[in-house]
């Protein structure tokens, strides 16, 4: 219909001749997806054509235009008509408005239509407030023809003041002006979009250029694209298109600094090959508690085929208050796998974590392996305690942890794991944790503790001081969800310790609470007056099974009971435990009611 009307309008001044001008005026005119009220149009004899409309509806347009106004000069060309030197205005009320100039040609090939220049503002937004306009200034520019099978086209788009918002990324574009160009093409019977040449910069955020194709049928899962991203400034970007996707999780909040570069292959709508360049770049997450900073290096990751070597080095890391110095990391990713390349020493407090061996096979899914091997150079215990809460132990921790392997949900080492702590040695054997990354784990290991120094174990505690050596074992060990369920228990002094043997009033008491004993018996007789004791060695035992201590000490107690501390030395003080079968819920309550007791209440033997 409306070429019709053009191309009478074209053929009447020569009809009528002596006429100064030709006058249209038209109530409504419908198309596919489109409708156009009040249309007025006059052409003058110099074939100037002036146009008016009304209310314009449009499939594409979020809200009705108001009032659409152009001026052409209408001129024949080859097998159709020009409409060219046009000026448009357009007014959508609430909608913004936008000015330009344009022209408009038909020919045997099909439409082209040139916009040199579109400038207005946009206000709009769609039913479900996903898709949000608020006085967005642009600039459109574009070159559109119409061909036997669809469209292509030359296109630039910039965004120059107001705000957008596309669920859940905003913008601000009086900070961050953006311009997009892209050379297009669009096939109807396929409506298959291929974007020959992308280009897109943002002021202050970073460059995007490159290519890619998608159906319109399946946008998600037909997406082909390879795109490179320079020039980004980490800030922004982070603020700008990460922050939105991590609101409610424990990322939520995080801060980026530095800059970098990045490239990305997507076939079928997944990410195929990934590259980052990053320089002197910094990542601040508060919730999880991370902090990078000075990181440099590039990382390579392939879906299929072996990726590049990646390297990665930090000037420091923190997680929580565990703070490390300088690291480089050199790894080679591919599919869902990790391999360390070479060692990583990461110094911590005086010492260090040597990873030798890191490898991750399929991470993520129910088959995931892995295997791990590392040791551990001196750490000042002190310093590791404040950093993850503990009680402040005194000494160093080191030692090995053998091959760790992580095989259809079984986490399994190859031998034993044994660390060197509280200036004494402590063994674990035959660890095996089923599930460990399932709801409820399941955990069966021995436990060995050979001559712990006593005084730096207690010092930490408020339990009480105590001075001498300590071994232990815990046998047939088993955690259900990392709760003991069962194990054959016995801590004792290890024979032939000829290390000095004291024990506090508070330690005293704390023993006797924790063995369902009396307290406070000694601050109530004349031996309060001492503030230690002598002993000649101590002993505890409990075999858990369904949820029941079996406890027992160094022999049987004369007046009944068991004897925890056997003394020595005038004066002396036997601790007697009386509790022989105790749920161990209750035996753990006991135990910390007697370190958070305000004064030690114990019975003398």
């Amino acid at each position: 219909m409306p070429h019709r009307l053009l191309m009478l309008l074209l053929l009447w001044p020569a009809a009528l001749g002596a006429a100064e001008r030709l006058s249209l005026q038209v109530g409504r005119i419908e198309g596919d997806g489109w409708r156009l009220q009040n249309l007025q149009a006059e052409l003058s004899t110099d074939s100037r054509l002036s146009a008016r409309s009304g209310r314009i509806e449009a499939a594409a347009l979020p809200k009705p235009l108001q009032q659409a106004r152009l001026d052409c000069r209408l001129a024949a060309a080859a097998a159709g008509w020009r409409c060219g030197e046009g000026r448009l205005a357009l007014q959508g009320g609430a909608l913004g408005s936008a000015q330009g100039r344009f022209s408009l040609e038909s020919g045997a090939a099909g439409w082209r239509l040139q916009l040199p220049e579109l400038r207005g503002e946009l206000s709009a937004q769609d039913a479900g407030e996903r898709f949000v306009a608020e006085k967005l200034g642009f600039l459109l520019a574009t070159d559109l023809q119409q061909r036997s099978n669809g469209w292509q086209g030359q296109t630039r788009l910039e965004l120059t003041g107001g705000q957008g918002y596309a669920d859940p990324v905003y913008g601000d574009f009086s900070a961050h002006p953006l311009q997009l160009q892209a050379d297009w093409q669009l096939q109807l019977p396929t409506r298959q979009l291929s974007l020959s040449k992308l280009q897109l910069q943002q002021q202050g955020v970073g460059q995007l250029q490159g290519s890619a194709a998608l159906s319109l049928r399946a946008p998600k899962t037909s997406l082909q694209a390879q795109l490179q991203a320079s020039g980004l400034q980490l800030a922004p970007v982070a603020e700008l298109y990460l922050q939105p996707f991590l609101a409610g999780s424990r990322m939520a909040g995080m801060t980026a600094s530095g800059t970098g570069s990045a490239g990305v292959e997507i076939r079928d709508g997944a990410p195929r090959q990934l590259s980052l360049q990053l320089q002197q770049a910094g990542v601040d997450a508060a919730k999880p508690g991370v902090k990078i900073e000075g990181l440099d290096g590039e990382l390579h990751w392939n879906a299929q085929a072996p990726s590049p070597d990646s390297r990665l080095r930090w000037d420091s890391l923190r997680y929580g208050k565990l703070e490390t110095a300088g690291a480089e990391l050199a790894f080679r990713l591919a599919a869902r796998d990790f391999d360390l390349l070479a060692p990583l020493r990461i110094a911590l407090y005086g010492g260090a974590l040597n990873l030798r061996q890191l490898r991750l096979q399929r991470a993520g899914q129910p088959q995931m392996s892995a295997a791990f091997d590392a040791d551990i150079e001196p750490i000042d215990l002190a310093g590791l305690s404040r950093a993850f809460g503990w009680p402040e132990f005194q000494g160093t921790l080191s030692g090995h942890l053998p091959g760790m392997r992580l095989e259809n949900e079984v986490l399994s080492l190859d031998g034993a794991l044994s660390a060197k702590v509280f200036d004494g040695d402590v063994t674990i054997d035959g660890l095996r944790v089923i599930q460990p990354f399932g709801v409820l784990p399941r955990v069966a290991a021995d436990l060995r503790l050979r001559n712990l120094d006593l005084k730096t174990v207690t010092s930490a505690f408020s339990f009480g001081r105590m001075e001498g050596r300590l071994s232990g074992d815990f046998l047939g060990l088993r955690l259900l969800g990392w709760r003991p369920v069962a194990m054959n228990a016995r801590l004792y002094t290890p024979p032939g310790d000829r290390s000095r043997h004291r024990i506090s009033q508070r330690a005293i008491d704390s023993i006797s609470r924790a063995g369902g004993g009396p307290s406070g018996l000694l601050q109530r007789s004349a031996l309060r007056l001492f503030d230690d004791f002598a002993y000649e060695r101590i002993g505890w035992s409990c075999r858990l099974d369904n949820g029941i201590c079996e406890m027992d000490g160094i022999e049987p107690a004369k007046a009944g009971g068991y004897v925890l501390v056997k003394g020595r030395l005038l004066p002396r003080i036997d601790v007697v435990g009386y509790s022989r079968r105790v749920g161990w819920d209750t035996f753990l309550s006991q135990l910390k009611a007697a370190m958070d007791a305000d004064r030690a209440e114990v019975r003398r033997e």
